[in-house]
């Protein structure tokens, strides 16, 4: 199936306090969206009202070409990463990517899509996204509210902070803390609940998961 792409870039903005923030939306039948979060310090995730995808990008310099926008193979990718080119001796002699200074980005995103995230030093909200969510970075705060969808998290250090209801639970953290209602876990700390679709999932090596329910 033809995967149909419309991009409309909004604005750029000034937001106060030497940030300037740009809009782009997307019309996209992808039921995949991939994230790279590199050249971002957080991000920010929700629910859309609608079936477009919006993202604002928060930067002291903004402008439209800090924020990548494409698909392919029936996936939506999403980058925050400016690209340029080192000119030495005439010749252009490597890429190097410019990383955004003091950078955040809210994105909105129809439910039930499934969404990838990728980063390195990133911190990661969801407000309690209605879908599915896979992250991959190395370090970073993680603060998901209430788990809505099947959400896996594979981090090397860091914070994770998740809500949950009839959820499934796997976690496993090697030097970290697993605390579920305030209560110390032992890693692995699963718990099975049969006919339930929702699932938590954790594997770190020094993260500490911090769990409640609602």
């Amino acid at each position: 199936m033809k995967n149909n792409l419309f991009i409309f870039f909004l604005s750029i903005i000034s937001v106060g306090f030497s940030q300037q923030k740009i809009v782009k939306q997307v019309f996209s039948v992808s039921e995949e969206i991939e994230i790279n979060t590199l050249g971002l310090d957080t991000i920010t995730i929700i629910t859309s009202d609608d079936n477009q995808t919006e993202v604002s990008l928060f930067n002291e310099n903004a402008n439209s070409e800090d924020l990548i926008i494409n698909s392919s193979n029936k996936t939506l990718h999403i980058d925050f990463k400016k690209p340029f080119i080192v000119k030495k001796d005439g010749v252009f002699r490597k890429f190097i990517t410019k990383r955004l200074n003091r950078s955040y980005a809210i994105v909105k995103i129809p439910k039930n899509k499934m969404i990838t995230i990728f980063g390195r030093n990133i911190n990661i909200i969801s407000k309690s996204y209605q879908g599915n969510i896979v992250i991959f970075i190395d370090k970073g705060d993680l603060h998901l509210n209430t788990i809505q969808g099947k959400t896996s998290v594979h981090l090397f250090q860091g914070t994770v902070h998740a809500i949950i209801s009839k959820t499934n639970i796997n976690i496993n953290t090697k030097n970290g803390t697993i605390m579920m209602k305030g209560k110390k876990q032992a890693s692995p700390f699963r718990v099975a609940i049969k006919n339930v679709s929702k699932k938590l999932v954790v594997n770190s090596i020094n993260a500490h998961v911090f769990i409640n329910s609602n």
